[in-house]
């Protein structure tokens, strides 16, 4: 009958079960923290294609306006929303509910 010689087991060393626990954690922080990077990276981003949509929105206004040669129209536009003027005798509501 043959046998088969069988090798000595090696006990694993307490070193190299340390390192491998060491790197494992550090992976998962790094990912923890890239994660948490990119969450507010979109929210960011969302942020700031909300301000872009409003500016077009601006920008598609003014430039019907300028398109339309009407001063009046415009300077009315300014005096309103800028300089928060009224007509003499106008009734001015203003929305507190931030709705």
């Amino acid at each position: 009958m043959v046998r088969l010689l069988e090798k000595p087991k090696k006990k694993k060393s307490i070193f190299l079960r340390l390192a491998f626990v060491v790197v494992f954690i550090y992976v998962a922080v790094v990912f923890l923290n890239q994660q948490i990077t990119i969450a507010q990276k979109k929210q960011e981003y969302q942020q700031l294609s909300a301000q872009l949509e409003e500016q077009k929105a601006l920008n598609a206004e003014l430039r019907e306006l300028s398109e339309n040669e009407d001063l009046a129209a415009y300077y009315e536009l300014i005096a309103r929303g800028t300089l928060n003027y009224a007509y003499p005798g106008e009734k001015v509501y203003v929305d507190i509910s931030g709705n």
